[in-house]
């Protein structure tokens, strides 16, 4: 198989994604490399540079490279990888086409709302709190032998208030470390679809953070229903 890149076919790649794809390119620079959408909306991107390994996009006077993972293993993969990497992008920021057209009507879901819990949602909500809650009161010497919490623990707590701070104690880096893991999968696969540093966007994080996978179902359910507003509009 060929590694070779002809000069004519290069340019004629590059020509077309500028010509056609410029909001694909916008697409791919907000999925793979983080970027906001206001970030790549003006100027609009442009493609400057195609190889097996990556493509080099311009913002303006930025320059970002895009690499692809794997490097293409011949020049003929350029199209099918651009399209599928196109399509990634599409899926991740949820971008909605109107009219079912390729081009000019797609636009990615905003989200500009926050839908607190319900239903069983608040078992995980109320007991994590209840945990956090917990650390606080160890941490401040609220259970401590002597006082009242450590008195009514030693009677329903099952191995007592020492078992209580113990496990408390214990399990709180492990705690933490899910949630805080939580949060970047949540701004990594559907920060994109909302405005970074927002109050939608904290509100929506510090759900993600106190009860996990309960706001990841709501949110998605919120990117549902705009979608199907977007495709009757």
């Amino acid at each position: 198989m060929s590694t070779e890149i002809p000069p004519a076919q290069k340019a004629r790649t590059i020509s077309h994604m500028n010509k056609d794809h410029r909001t694909d390119l916008a697409h791919i620079l907000q999925h793979y490399n983080r970027l906001s959408a206001k970030h790549v909306s003006d100027p609009e991107p442009l493609m400057v540079d195609i190889d097996l390994h990556s493509i080099t996009v311009t913002v303006g006077d930025e320059t970002h490279l895009v690499e692809f993972k794997p490097p293409l293993a011949t020049w003929d993969e350029r199209r099918p990888r651009l399209v599928e990497m196109t399509m990634k992008a599409r899926e991740a920021l949820g971008v909605v086409t109107e009219g079912g057209g390729d081009h000019g009507g797609e636009h990615p879901v905003v989200v500009s709302e926050y839908r607190p819990p319900k239903g069983k949602d608040w078992f995980a909500f109320v007991g994590v709190c209840a945990y956090y809650a917990s650390c606080a009161a160890v941490k401040f010497g609220a259970v401590e032998k002597g006082s009242v919490v450590w008195e009514v623990l030693e009677g329903v707590f099952p191995g007592g208030a020492g078992g209580f701070r113990w496990l408390v104690e214990t399990i709180f880096l492990l705690v933490v470390g899910i949630h805080v893991t939580e949060m970047w999968w949540f701004d990594r696969t559907r920060g994109g679809k909302l405005k970074r540093g927002s109050g939608v966007w904290w509100a929506w994080m510090g759900s993600v953070f106190i009860e996990g996978v309960g706001a990841f179902w709501r949110f998605d359910g919120v990117v549902r229903r705009l979608k199907k507003a977007g495709k009757r509009g």
